[in-house]
């Protein structure tokens, strides 16, 4: 079972997002048979709809992987029967689909909504976003070890400007003492590779 949490969706960028603000804090509340539902992914569709660039295969990558971290129905609405291999790649993309269906105690959701963060790293992370103008979030959904520890997700909010992330995987809430190195084995869902056992990961988006 499902409940709408936002207003119908429309293929634009800022309509995603809006559909995504949505279901902040809720993910406390998802649980199966109980899921939030920001409404039909978008994919391929209005301005997902996919051109052949990289910024235009990012975009639908970026909804489905939204969609999945915080458990959300997978329900696309393109044409299935003219549909392209790159966007087929991402809606069978076994390794997201994984995050969505695997469940532990939270539905997933926006870093800040989760206990045992320190005040230490909200008050990091709240600074990152204020250089970022606010433009980048970080989401995250444990899951049961089956599928691996947690996800965790960047996103860059805006649509003409690049940014610079960085997380100390000590400050995650799978961390039993965020005082003390954490090193994981962290995998790029995209490019399905295994980044060597790191502490920390930085990224531009």
């Amino acid at each position: 079972n499902m409940w709408r949490v936002s207003p119908d969706i429309s293929a634009s960028w800022e309509s995603m997002l809006n559909n995504l603000d949505a279901t902040k804090s809720l993910g406390q509340y998802a649980q199966p048979s109980a899921w939030n539902d920001p409404d039909f992914l978008e994919l391929d569709i209005g301005e997902f709809a996919y051109d052949g660039s990289v910024r235009s295969l990012r975009m639908n990558q970026a909804h489905f992987s939204l969609w999945c971290v915080i458990s959300a129905p997978l329900i696309v609405g393109m044409n299935l029967t003219n549909v392209t291999d790159d966007i087929l790649q991402v809606i069978t993309n076994m390794d997201a689909i994984a995050v969505n269906q695997n469940y532990l105690d939270h539905g997933g959701d926006v870093i800040t909504e989760f206990k045992g963060l320190s005040a230490a790293f909200r008050q990091e992370y709240l600074q990152q976003m204020q250089k970022n103008n606010n433009m980048t979030e970080l989401f995250y959904k444990p899951l049961p070890e089956t599928v691996g520890a947690a996800a965790f997700l960047f996103l860059n909010r805006a649509t003409n400007a690049s940014y610079d992330v960085q997380l100390d995987f000590s400050q995650l809430p799978i961390a039993s003492n965020h005082e003390e190195t954490l090193y994981c084995v962290s995998k790029d869902i995209w490019v399905h590779d295994n980044i060597k056992k790191t502490s920390s990961i930085a990224a531009t988006l």
